[in-house]
Protein backbone atom coordinates (compact mmCIF):
# COMPACT_ATOMS: atom_id res chain seq x y z
CA UNK A 1 0.00 0.00 0.00
CA UNK A 2 1.27 3.48 -0.82
CA UNK A 3 1.72 5.01 2.63
CA UNK A 4 1.87 8.51 1.16
CA UNK A 5 -1.62 8.13 -0.27
CA UNK A 6 -2.85 6.50 2.95
CA UNK A 7 -1.44 9.30 5.10
CA UNK A 8 -3.02 11.92 2.83
CA UNK A 9 -6.41 10.24 3.10
CA UNK A 10 -6.14 10.02 6.88
CA UNK A 11 -5.20 13.68 7.15
CA UNK A 12 -8.14 14.60 4.94
CA UNK A 13 -10.53 12.52 7.06
CA UNK A 14 -9.13 14.02 10.27
CA UNK A 15 -9.54 17.52 8.85
CA UNK A 16 -13.14 16.76 7.84
CA UNK A 17 -13.98 15.50 11.33
CA UNK A 18 -12.46 18.52 13.06
CA UNK A 19 -14.28 20.87 10.64
CA UNK A 20 -17.55 19.12 11.53
CA UNK A 21 -16.76 19.50 15.23
CA UNK A 22 -16.29 23.24 14.79
CA UNK A 23 -19.58 23.49 12.94
CA UNK A 24 -21.72 21.32 15.24
CA UNK A 25 -20.24 21.57 18.74
CA UNK A 26 -22.30 24.58 19.79
CA UNK A 27 -25.57 22.87 18.85
CA UNK A 28 -24.54 19.63 20.56
CA UNK A 29 -23.45 21.28 23.82
CA UNK A 30 -26.60 23.41 23.95
CA UNK A 31 -28.73 20.25 23.75
CA UNK A 32 -26.60 18.34 26.28
CA UNK A 33 -26.52 21.17 28.84
CA UNK A 34 -30.05 22.39 28.15
CA UNK A 35 -30.92 25.43 30.28
CA UNK A 36 -27.43 25.34 31.82
CA UNK A 37 -25.79 26.23 28.50
CA UNK A 38 -24.36 29.74 28.23
CA UNK A 39 -21.68 29.79 25.53
CA UNK A 40 -18.92 27.93 23.74
CA UNK A 41 -16.17 29.75 21.88
CA UNK A 42 -13.27 28.65 19.72
CA UNK A 43 -9.97 29.96 21.02
CA UNK A 44 -6.26 29.77 20.24
CA UNK A 45 -3.69 28.90 22.90
CA UNK A 46 -0.42 30.79 23.28
CA UNK A 47 1.38 28.10 21.29
CA UNK A 48 -1.14 28.27 18.44
CA UNK A 49 -3.34 25.27 19.20
CA UNK A 50 -7.13 25.44 18.83
CA UNK A 51 -9.51 24.58 21.65
CA UNK A 52 -13.04 25.39 22.84
CA UNK A 53 -13.98 27.32 25.99
CA UNK A 54 -17.32 26.19 27.43
CA UNK A 55 -19.30 28.15 30.03
CA UNK A 56 -22.58 27.34 31.73
CA UNK A 57 -25.13 29.42 33.64
CA UNK A 58 -23.83 28.13 36.99
CA UNK A 59 -20.47 29.86 36.46
CA UNK A 60 -18.86 26.57 35.47
CA UNK A 61 -16.27 26.44 32.71
CA UNK A 62 -14.23 23.89 30.81
CA UNK A 63 -11.58 23.92 28.10
CA UNK A 64 -12.14 21.25 25.45
CA UNK A 65 -9.30 20.01 23.27
CA UNK A 66 -10.39 17.76 20.43
CA UNK A 67 -8.39 15.54 18.11
CA UNK A 68 -9.12 12.88 15.49
CA UNK A 69 -6.57 10.07 15.71
CA UNK A 70 -6.14 6.35 14.95
CA UNK A 71 -7.65 4.29 17.77
CA UNK A 72 -7.55 0.62 18.67
CA UNK A 73 -10.38 -1.48 17.32
CA UNK A 74 -13.56 -1.50 19.39
CA UNK A 75 -13.20 2.18 20.40
CA UNK A 76 -14.56 5.22 18.62
CA UNK A 77 -13.94 7.92 21.25
CA UNK A 78 -12.13 8.54 24.51
CA UNK A 79 -12.17 11.41 26.99
CA UNK A 80 -9.42 12.28 29.46
CA UNK A 81 -9.93 14.83 32.20
CA UNK A 82 -8.01 17.13 34.47
CA UNK A 83 -10.72 18.42 36.80
CA UNK A 84 -8.18 20.47 38.76
CA UNK A 85 -7.61 22.79 35.81
CA UNK A 86 -10.90 22.04 33.98
CA UNK A 87 -9.02 20.77 30.93
CA UNK A 88 -10.62 17.97 28.89
CA UNK A 89 -9.16 16.05 25.96
CA UNK A 90 -11.69 14.41 23.64
CA UNK A 91 -10.20 11.98 21.14
CA UNK A 92 -12.26 10.65 18.24
CA UNK A 93 -11.39 7.81 15.91
CA UNK A 94 -10.26 9.18 12.58
CA UNK A 95 -12.32 6.44 10.93
CA UNK A 96 -15.61 7.64 12.40
CA UNK A 97 -18.08 8.61 9.64
CA UNK A 98 -18.96 12.28 10.02
CA UNK A 99 -22.70 11.56 10.05
CA UNK A 100 -22.30 9.92 13.48
CA UNK A 101 -20.01 12.55 14.95
CA UNK A 102 -22.68 14.64 16.67
CA UNK A 103 -24.01 11.70 18.66
CA UNK A 104 -20.47 10.76 19.71
CA UNK A 105 -19.78 14.36 20.74
CA UNK A 106 -22.99 14.42 22.79
CA UNK A 107 -21.84 11.34 24.69
CA UNK A 108 -18.36 12.69 25.38
CA UNK A 109 -19.61 16.14 26.43
CA UNK A 110 -22.14 14.49 28.75
CA UNK A 111 -19.35 12.45 30.36
CA UNK A 112 -16.93 15.30 30.90
CA UNK A 113 -19.59 17.63 32.31
CA UNK A 114 -20.63 14.91 34.78
CA UNK A 115 -17.00 14.36 35.78
CA UNK A 116 -16.52 18.11 36.28
CA UNK A 117 -19.72 18.47 38.32
CA UNK A 118 -18.80 15.66 40.75
CA UNK A 119 -15.29 17.06 41.15
CA UNK A 120 -16.65 20.55 41.88
CA UNK A 121 -18.90 19.03 44.54
CA UNK A 122 -15.96 17.22 46.13
CA UNK A 123 -17.42 13.82 45.28
CA UNK A 124 -15.45 10.77 44.18
CA UNK A 125 -16.14 9.36 40.70
CA UNK A 126 -18.70 6.57 40.38
CA UNK A 127 -17.05 3.68 38.58
CA UNK A 128 -19.97 1.24 38.26
CA UNK A 129 -22.42 1.93 35.44
CA UNK A 130 -26.11 1.78 36.19
CA UNK A 131 -27.43 2.28 32.66
CA UNK A 132 -26.26 -1.05 31.31
CA UNK A 133 -28.42 -4.03 30.44
CA UNK A 134 -26.02 -6.38 32.21
CA UNK A 135 -25.42 -4.19 35.28
CA UNK A 136 -26.28 -5.58 38.71
CA UNK A 137 -28.22 -2.72 40.26
CA UNK A 138 -28.38 -3.98 43.83
CA UNK A 139 -29.15 -0.97 46.02
CA UNK A 140 -27.27 1.52 43.82
CA UNK A 141 -29.08 4.65 42.72
CA UNK A 142 -26.30 6.84 41.34
CA UNK A 143 -25.22 7.49 37.77
CA UNK A 144 -21.63 7.21 36.59
CA UNK A 145 -20.06 9.72 34.19
CA UNK A 146 -20.48 7.12 31.47
CA UNK A 147 -24.18 6.87 32.34
CA UNK A 148 -24.46 10.62 31.88
CA UNK A 149 -22.83 10.18 28.48
CA UNK A 150 -25.61 7.77 27.52
CA UNK A 151 -28.24 10.19 28.81
CA UNK A 152 -26.66 12.93 26.70
CA UNK A 153 -27.05 10.62 23.70
CA UNK A 154 -30.71 10.08 24.57
CA UNK A 155 -31.25 13.84 24.82
CA UNK A 156 -29.50 14.43 21.48
CA UNK A 157 -31.48 11.74 19.69
CA UNK A 158 -34.73 12.97 21.26
CA UNK A 159 -33.99 16.50 20.03
CA UNK A 160 -33.51 15.20 16.49
CA UNK A 161 -36.56 12.93 16.63
CA UNK A 162 -38.65 15.92 17.72
CA UNK A 163 -37.16 18.45 15.28
CA UNK A 164 -39.93 19.34 12.84
CA UNK A 165 -37.40 20.97 10.51
CA UNK A 166 -35.67 17.64 9.87
CA UNK A 167 -36.95 15.44 7.03
CA UNK A 168 -39.29 12.68 8.16
CA UNK A 169 -36.83 9.82 7.49
CA UNK A 170 -34.16 11.49 9.65
CA UNK A 171 -36.64 11.97 12.49
CA UNK A 172 -37.68 8.34 12.22
CA UNK A 173 -34.04 7.22 12.22
CA UNK A 174 -33.33 9.22 15.38
CA UNK A 175 -36.42 7.73 17.05
CA UNK A 176 -35.29 4.20 16.13
CA UNK A 177 -31.75 4.90 17.39
CA UNK A 178 -33.15 6.22 20.66
CA UNK A 179 -35.31 3.13 21.06
CA UNK A 180 -32.29 0.89 20.48
CA UNK A 181 -30.29 2.89 23.04
CA UNK A 182 -33.07 2.37 25.59
CA UNK A 183 -32.29 -1.35 25.26
CA UNK A 184 -28.59 -0.84 25.93
CA UNK A 185 -29.32 1.47 28.87
CA UNK A 186 -31.42 -1.26 30.49
CA UNK A 187 -34.49 0.99 30.60
CA UNK A 188 -36.69 -1.57 28.87
CA UNK A 189 -37.29 -5.15 30.08
CA UNK A 190 -35.95 -7.50 27.43
CA UNK A 191 -36.98 -10.78 29.03
CA UNK A 192 -39.94 -12.47 27.37
CA UNK A 193 -43.21 -11.58 29.09
CA UNK A 194 -44.09 -15.28 29.21
CA UNK A 195 -41.09 -15.86 31.52
CA UNK A 196 -42.82 -14.43 34.58
CA UNK A 197 -39.98 -14.23 37.12
CA UNK A 198 -37.19 -13.03 34.78
CA UNK A 199 -39.57 -10.50 33.26
CA UNK A 200 -40.62 -9.17 36.68
CA UNK A 201 -36.98 -8.76 37.75
CA UNK A 202 -36.06 -7.04 34.47
CA UNK A 203 -39.06 -4.73 34.78
CA UNK A 204 -38.08 -3.68 38.31
CA UNK A 205 -34.50 -2.96 37.24
CA UNK A 206 -35.64 -1.01 34.17
CA UNK A 207 -38.00 1.04 36.32
CA UNK A 208 -35.20 1.95 38.76
CA UNK A 209 -32.99 3.07 35.87
CA UNK A 210 -35.73 5.26 34.42
CA UNK A 211 -36.48 6.86 37.79
CA UNK A 212 -32.82 7.58 38.55
CA UNK A 213 -32.30 9.07 35.07
CA UNK A 214 -35.49 11.12 34.92
CA UNK A 215 -34.10 14.42 36.24
CA UNK A 216 -31.25 14.33 33.71
CA UNK A 217 -33.48 13.74 30.69
CA UNK A 218 -34.71 16.59 28.53
CA UNK A 219 -38.44 17.18 28.11
CA UNK A 220 -38.37 15.56 24.66
CA UNK A 221 -36.38 12.59 25.98
CA UNK A 222 -38.74 12.07 28.92
CA UNK A 223 -41.70 11.90 26.56
CA UNK A 224 -40.03 9.48 24.15
CA UNK A 225 -38.63 7.25 26.91
CA UNK A 226 -42.10 7.03 28.47
CA UNK A 227 -43.51 6.06 25.06
CA UNK A 228 -40.79 3.64 23.95
CA UNK A 229 -39.40 2.07 27.14
CA UNK A 230 -41.98 -0.71 27.08
CA UNK A 231 -41.72 -4.38 26.10
CA UNK A 232 -41.50 -4.79 22.36
CA UNK A 233 -44.84 -6.60 22.49
CA UNK A 234 -46.50 -3.38 23.72
CA UNK A 235 -45.02 -1.00 21.14
CA UNK A 236 -46.97 0.17 18.13
CA UNK A 237 -46.18 -1.83 14.96
CA UNK A 238 -43.85 0.79 13.46
CA UNK A 239 -41.76 1.19 16.62
CA UNK A 240 -41.74 -2.57 17.23
CA UNK A 241 -40.49 -3.27 13.70
CA UNK A 242 -37.78 -0.64 14.00
CA UNK A 243 -36.65 -2.03 17.37
CA UNK A 244 -36.51 -5.61 16.10
CA UNK A 245 -34.47 -4.48 13.09
CA UNK A 246 -32.06 -2.67 15.43
CA UNK A 247 -31.70 -5.73 17.64
CA UNK A 248 -31.03 -7.99 14.68
CA UNK A 249 -28.48 -5.57 13.23
CA UNK A 250 -26.76 -5.13 16.61
CA UNK A 251 -26.40 -8.90 16.95
CA UNK A 252 -24.84 -9.16 13.50
CA UNK A 253 -22.49 -6.26 14.27
CA UNK A 254 -21.45 -7.78 17.60
CA UNK A 255 -20.57 -11.06 15.90
CA UNK A 256 -18.52 -9.22 13.27
CA UNK A 257 -16.62 -7.25 15.91
CA UNK A 258 -16.00 -10.37 18.03
CA UNK A 259 -14.68 -12.23 15.01
CA UNK A 260 -12.35 -9.34 14.22
CA UNK A 261 -11.10 -8.91 17.79
CA UNK A 262 -10.17 -12.58 17.87
CA UNK A 263 -7.68 -11.92 15.04
CA UNK A 264 -6.22 -8.59 16.21
CA UNK A 265 -2.51 -8.12 16.80
CA UNK A 266 -0.73 -7.26 20.05
CA UNK A 267 -0.68 -3.50 20.60
CA UNK A 268 2.46 -1.38 20.67
CA UNK A 269 3.83 0.45 23.72
CA UNK A 270 3.56 4.23 23.88
CA UNK A 271 6.07 6.00 21.62
CA UNK A 272 9.39 6.55 23.41
CA UNK A 273 8.79 3.71 25.89
CA UNK A 274 9.39 -0.04 25.89
CA UNK A 275 6.88 -2.81 26.64
CA UNK A 276 7.57 -2.38 30.37
CA UNK A 277 6.71 1.30 30.26
CA UNK A 278 10.31 2.48 30.70
CA UNK A 279 11.88 5.25 28.56
CA UNK A 280 13.89 4.01 25.58
CA UNK A 281 17.58 4.90 25.21
CA UNK A 282 18.17 7.76 22.77
CA UNK A 283 19.84 5.51 20.21
CA UNK A 284 16.63 3.43 19.93
CA UNK A 285 14.18 6.32 19.48
CA UNK A 286 14.50 6.61 15.69
CA UNK A 287 13.76 2.93 15.10
CA UNK A 288 10.90 3.06 17.59
CA UNK A 289 9.42 6.08 15.79
CA UNK A 290 9.38 4.16 12.50
CA UNK A 291 7.70 1.17 14.18
CA UNK A 292 5.10 3.46 15.76
CA UNK A 293 4.27 5.06 12.40
CA UNK A 294 3.71 1.62 10.90
CA UNK A 295 1.54 0.67 13.86
CA UNK A 296 -0.66 3.78 13.49
CA UNK A 297 -1.30 2.85 9.87
CA UNK A 298 -2.18 -0.72 10.90
CA UNK A 299 -4.56 0.50 13.60
CA UNK A 300 -6.40 2.77 11.16
CA UNK A 301 -6.69 -0.02 8.62
CA UNK A 302 -7.97 -2.48 11.24
CA UNK A 303 -10.43 0.07 12.62
CA UNK A 304 -11.81 0.59 9.13
CA UNK A 305 -12.28 -3.17 8.71
CA UNK A 306 -13.99 -3.45 12.07
CA UNK A 307 -16.36 -0.52 11.57
CA UNK A 308 -17.24 -0.79 7.89
CA UNK A 309 -19.52 -3.75 8.58
CA UNK A 310 -21.08 -2.76 11.93
CA UNK A 311 -21.65 0.89 11.01
CA UNK A 312 -24.14 -0.09 8.33
CA UNK A 313 -26.46 -1.24 11.11
CA UNK A 314 -25.37 0.53 14.28
CA UNK A 315 -21.97 2.23 14.03
CA UNK A 316 -22.05 3.19 17.69
CA UNK A 317 -22.30 -0.38 18.95
CA UNK A 318 -18.51 -0.44 19.61
CA UNK A 319 -18.25 1.04 23.08
CA UNK A 320 -17.09 4.49 24.03
CA UNK A 321 -13.90 4.89 26.02
CA UNK A 322 -14.11 5.83 29.71
CA UNK A 323 -13.67 9.21 31.27
CA UNK A 324 -10.25 8.86 32.91
CA UNK A 325 -8.41 11.15 35.31
CA UNK A 326 -5.36 12.54 33.58
CA UNK A 327 -2.89 15.35 34.18
CA UNK A 328 -2.73 16.11 30.47
CA UNK A 329 -3.82 19.57 29.35
CA UNK A 330 -3.40 19.34 25.57
CA UNK A 331 -4.43 17.00 22.75
CA UNK A 332 -2.26 13.97 22.23
CA UNK A 333 -0.37 13.46 19.00
CA UNK A 334 -1.06 9.72 19.01
CA UNK A 335 -3.08 7.01 20.79
CA UNK A 336 -3.20 7.49 24.54
CA UNK A 337 -2.47 3.89 25.40
CA UNK A 338 -5.62 3.85 27.55
CA UNK A 339 -7.83 1.17 26.06
CA UNK A 340 -11.06 -0.37 27.15
CA UNK A 341 -12.34 -3.83 26.55
CA UNK A 342 -15.63 -4.37 24.78
CA UNK A 343 -18.07 -5.26 27.57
Amino acid sequence: MDTTVTDARLRAQQATLIATVKRELRTVTSVVLGERFRSIEERISEDGREYFALEDTQDGSADLWLDAIPMVSGMIANTMTNTTTDQYVVQISDRLPTEFLTRVLAHEVGELIAARDRSNQGLAPIHEDLLNQEADIGDRHELSSRDHGRIAELNWLAARASDAELPGPQQAEARADLSALIDRCGMRPMAAMADVEPYAAASRAANVRRIVSKNSLSAHAKLLVATLARPIEHLDPTDAAALQASRDAALRAERQVEAFIGRREVTMPMPGYNQNGLPLPRDQLEAAASQWAEYRAQVSARTAQATDGPRASDPLQPRFGPVTASPMTKPLAGPSGMTTSVP
